[in-house]
Parts: structure tokens; sequence; C-alpha cells
């Protein structure tokens, strides 16, 4: 799989000064070492539906040195592997919508950059203000990479923060509503914007873990060809 994720983001995230500005200096998170997204598919680009997945802030860095951390390349393939919710799920996603090579035609990210969870989420308000509002860095990687789909895993955590949406031109559709995910219900927040690049889909929902697997599947992946 090749990931442009470095190559797209190291100078933009530098530019910025990510762990360094005064937004960052004031925030409180426990570990300031801003995350770049983990995949940019080097397929993304031309891929279909160039999705783009979203999720909560990762777990704990134990690196208390203010610096990006770039994509974490020592554990990307374990991860890409692996049995988390956050990375099984989304792989399903993407081999349910492009078969084996997904996983390099999609782009993957976190809401918050930097974290201060080792366990259960402990994001505070501060770091969603910094990191989402002020320093605005998740508006920054869609500008970047131009998605038509986009998919929040952050419905619990942050659905307030994403109401303005930087990049819209224009409100095409808005719908709220709830749906069943095997014996659960979870939220589903779905929005069609116009942006400089095209009609963008926004769905903003649950994190799947704890959802039965081949019905979030489903779900999400309807969503995304219709």
């Amino acid at each position: 799989m090749q990931n442009l994720s470095k190559q797209i983001f190291i100078p933009i995230f530098d530019n910025m000064k990510l762990a360094e500005n005064d937004f960052c200096q004031k925030c409180n998170a426990a570990y300031k070492t801003p995350l770049l997204p983990w995949i940019v598919g080097g397929e993304y680009e031309k891929s279909k539906y160039r999705l783009m997945i979203v999720g909560k802030p990762h777990r704990g860095d134990a690196v208390p040195v203010s610096k990006h951390a770039g994509t974490m390349d020592y554990c990307i393939d374990w991860l890409i592997n692996c049995s988390w919710a956050y990375w099984s799920y989304s792989r399903e996603i993407a081999q349910q919508l492009y078969g084996s090579t997904g996983m390099n035609q999609i782009v993957m990210t976190n809401v918050v950059k930097c974290t201060n969870t080792e366990g259960k989420d402990t994001t505070t308000n501060e770091m969603l203000d910094n990191c989402i509002q002020r320093n605005g860095v998740i508006w920054r990687e869609i500008r970047e990479t131009r998605p038509l789909n986009i998919l929040f895993y952050t419905h619990k955590l942050c659905a307030s923060y994403l109401q303005a949406i930087p990049f819209q031109k224009e409100l095409i559709k808005e719908e709220r509503k709830s749906v069943m995910c095997g014996a659960k219900t979870m939220p589903w927040w779905e929005r069609v914007v116009l942006t400089d690049w095209g009609k963008v889909k926004i769905l903003v929902t649950n994190h799947p873990e704890r959802m039965d697997k081949g019905d979030y599947v489903k779900l999400i992946t309807d969503w995304v060809r219709k």
C-alpha cells in the first residue's frame, strides 16, 4: 500500500506550527504529539467515492515531546490488519467498496490530533475548541484531500462542533434521524453540501465499537454508494 500522508501533511503541519502555536501551547492535551492522518491511500485521488473516515482521538502516545508524530509507520501495517473496531470496521467498509485494494483508496484520520486517552476517552472541550475550531486542522485536511464522502465516527464526542462546515458554499440536504444497527439504535446525521470541488456527502454517526459489524458496514456502504 502506498501512503501519501507524510508527503502531503508534514509540510502543512509544520506550516501551521502544530504543538507550538499559541492555541496548542494553551491546550490541556496530555500528549502534544499531533498525529498526521493515518492513511492517504495512493489510489485515493482517483477512487470512485473518495471516502474520508474520521475517528476519535487516538489512544495515548507515551512520547511527551511537542512535535508531530508522523503516521506511526512502525505499526501502521499492524494497525491496518488489527481487530480494533476503528480499523477492522473501516477495513471492511473499504473492501466492500473497492475489493482487496480498499485501504489504498481511502483516507483515515482523527478529528483531534493530540490526546489524553489511554483507555476511556477523556478528550476535553478545550482540546475540541483548539483543534477543531481555532486551529481548524480537520478542516484543513478535508480541503487538502477534497473527499466526496466524509464519515465521522464522532457523534457522541463532538457533533456540536461539526455544525458549521467552513468549506460549505450551500446546504443542499440535511436529515437527522436514528437507525437500527443490530439491536442498538444509533444517531444518523446526514448532509449534502456544495463545495469548491463539487457535492460532498457528510455523515456523523457513532463509533463502530460494540456495534453489530455486518449491519454497521452495510449501513455505511449503502450510504456511500447511494
